[in-house]
């Protein structure tokens, strides 16, 4: 009876085993490579995983992987895809691809190289009842690279050699990015360039916080557009002729956000965007893309050769007021606390301690709107014009309509003027 049942339960010892390899086998279709080798093993189409402290931090899916000498050591040819996981198991590289991989399990440690593809995901948010996506997780940071590191001991990515971020409508071209992946934190600590619409954009340090969808440039930050004369009849004409002249672009700081859907550029410290016959300074400045504005703020200068731009070449041509049309294209000089351009609205919006300078003439005041729709232009509070340093004009307000050339004072109006004598004959 006893060898009975033990007959039956080597029986079942032996199915076991022949059940786990035939198992094996067809997972990972093992074969032997190279007949002469007997001390490597090759798996086709095999998906495998690496762990830290019990938690899984790595999975690759790899068309071929071999396993020579060392029992630590597996290289591998096309990385179909791969994931990379944080601390507490969320994704934050996906879809990872390259030509080659290697994994060392004793350094805990995979790298690969070649046509590197790889996109850093924004997490989810660990909410009571459950996990909520972010809105934008279909948008993640896609990264191109030659090669990848990544060290499982420290949760960190290393990206090297014409690396190409893409974020938004932006993209980032650099030689390394060092990623810490439980912060989710991507650092570019050397050279780069930013590519943002028409703009170009380099400095020495970046940051790109991928779950928050921003990036900060730190440093001196310097840009330039290209000229890039249109014949786009859907732009406005004074457009299309600031966009046929270059312009530059320096301040100290710079932050690009990507997210909510929409992206705004934030300038800070001793900004600076020049053309060839004008040149804006102050001490920081808000691009917003979706409502097409830009707002500056903090000693503000604004210096022009002419205000022709700011009128529609019709307009010009019709002006028949020798004061306006002598005004539009003197050089000028602006200075104010606040200036507002909205692209949108078609207005400008300039607002504390304003003061304009021309050859023959000074107004200050406190608010100035111009409306490109209406072609009106309001002034507002403390308004003083003073003409050839001896005629003034006070009043609470002044209304000009340029295109019926009507200039009205409303409230508290004061004048001085001198009387010119004829001269005797």
């Amino acid at each position: 009876m006893k060898l009975l049942f033990k007959r039956i339960g080597i029986s079942i010892a032996l199915i076991i085993v022949c059940v786990f390899i035939v198992q094996f086998y067809q997972d990972y279709k093992l074969t032997q490579p190279d007949k002469n080798d007997k001390n490597s093993l090759m798996m086709n189409h095999s998906t495998i995983s690496g762990y830290q402290d019990g938690k899984r931090t790595w999975t690759i899916l790899v068309k071929e992987i071999i396993a020579r000498d060392s029992q630590y050591f597996f290289s591998g040819n096309t990385l179909h895809s791969g994931k990379i996981f944080d601390g507490n198991g969320l994704v934050v590289v996906d879809n990872m691809q390259a030509e080659e991989v290697n994994v060392n399990s004793k350094s805990k440690t995979l790298s690969a190289k070649g046509h590197i593809l790889a996109e850093f995901i924004k997490r989810d948010i660990v909410v009571p009842g459950g996990v909520q996506a972010y809105e934008s997780r279909d948008k993640p940071v896609k990264i191109k690279a030659d090669e990848l590191r990544y060290f499982s001991t420290n949760k960190r990515t290393y990206l090297y050699s014409n690396v190409v971020i893409g974020q938004g409508n932006a993209r980032i071209y650099t030689q390394s990015v060092e990623v810490d992946n439980d912060k989710n934190i991507a650092y570019i600590d050397g050279a780069f360039t930013m590519k943002y619409d028409d703009m170009v954009v380099s400095g020495n340090q970046m940051v790109i916080y991928i779950d928050e969808e921003y990036s900060e440039i730190l440093g001196k930050v310097r840009g330039y557009r290209n000229a890039t004369p249109t014949k786009n009849k859907t732009l406005d004409e004074r457009e299309r002729t600031l966009k046929s002249q270059k312009t530059s672009l320096e301040c100290d700081y710079l932050k690009y956000e990507s997210g909510n859907k929409n992206e705004v550029v934030t300038l800070k410290g001793h900004l600076l965007i020049s053309q060839k016959d004008k040149n804006l300074k102050a001490d920081s400045g808000l691009y917003d893309r979706n409502n097409d504005s830009f707002f500056v703020e903090g000693n503000i200068r604004f210096q022009s050769q002419s205000l022709a731009w700011l009128l529609r070449a019709q307009n010009r041509e019709k002006l028949k007021n020798k004061d306006i049309k002598a005004a539009i294209t003197m050089p000028t000089d602006l200075t104010c606390t606040r200036m507002l351009f909205d692209s949108k609205n078609k207005i400008i919006k300039i607002v504390g301690d304003i003061r304009i300078t021309q050859k023959d003439k000074v107004l200050t005041c406190q608010q100035l709107e111009f409306d490109d729709k209406t072609s009106l232009l309001g002034i507002t509070g403390n308004t003083k014009f003073v003409r050839e340093k001896k005629d003034t004009l006070t009043a609470d307000e002044l209304l000009v309509n340029l295109d019926k050339e009507e200039f009205s004072a409303l409230s508290q109006v004061q004048t001085e003027f001198r009387i010119k004598k004829k001269s005797k004959e």
